[in-house]
């Protein structure tokens, strides 16, 4: 019996893509700019390739990857400009940070059959400040537990520590529980990992290169569809 749904925030309940590429611009050009520079292609393809080294082994930090181009150009590393640059990156996602349109009626909804979590990676330095949005103040309220890994001793999804200690906050083992993200290797892998019943979000409005998923899980393109989602659970 499915006792609590338990989700990711952003890209999930929270949509902020318009902020991540508009961040990820400024960053970019900021960063060409101070590393002096002539080449834009040639800066884009090792910014791209530095990026995606970085991910594949789990290293999110934009920070990393602008500290290999410093590296790379010879060029001594001002952590000033890198503080501002970043603070410049997350107030683009945080101005930019909005519920789906769905989602606050979803959650109200289920707020009255289920215990509900919030499970999200920290998105700044180990706080929780790009996400204090007027949106997210909006929706927590309504949230039993809320876990922010990434935040002191608590480490970042997909390890299982964040997903152990919501459920322990919400009183209910992982057969109990479903697990609504949209990061495949954060989300699905880690939730799966420590019982739960992933449920991956492919949201319809997002524009996104979704990667192959290594094992079969439940797929919907609409947080309506958790509503009735112990049905599909049944009948996957």
């Amino acid at each position: 019996m499915i006792k609590a749904i338990v989700f990711d925030f952003v890209q999930t309940l929270g949509d902020a893509a318009e902020g991540y590429k508009a961040g990820e611009k400024n960053s970019q050009k900021r960063l060409f700019a101070k590393l002096g520079i002539d080449s834009w292609d040639k800066y884009m393809d090792l910014y791209r390739d530095e990026r995606k080294q970085h991910f594949a082994r789990s290293d999110f930090s934009r920070r990393n990857v602008w500290i290999k181009l410093h590296e790379h150009y010879n060029v001594p590393v001002d952590n000033n400009f890198l503080d501002e640059l970043e603070k410049e990156y997350w107030d683009f996602v945080k101005n930019a940070m909005k519920l789906f349109p769905e989602a606050y009626d979803v959650i109200e909804k289920l707020k009255n059959r289920y215990k509900l979590g919030l499970v999200s990676n920290s998105q700044k330095d180990g706080s929780t400040k790009a996400l204090m949005n007027d949106e997210y103040k909006r929706i927590e309220k309504l949230f039993d537990a809320i876990v922010i890994a990434g935040e002191g001793d608590i480490p970042a999804k997909p390890d299982p520590a964040p997903f152990k200690l919501v459920l322990e906050k919400l009183g209910v083992t992982p057969e109990e529980a479903i697990f609504v993200g949209d990061d495949f290797r954060g989300d699905i892998e880690g939730s799966k990992k420590v019982g739960l019943t992933p449920v991956w979000l492919k949201h319809y409005s997002v524009e996104r290169n979704w990667p192959e998923p290594s094992f079969k899980v439940i797929e919907i393109t609409s947080l309506e569809d958790v509503v009735g989602i112990e049905k599909r659970i049944k009948e996957f």
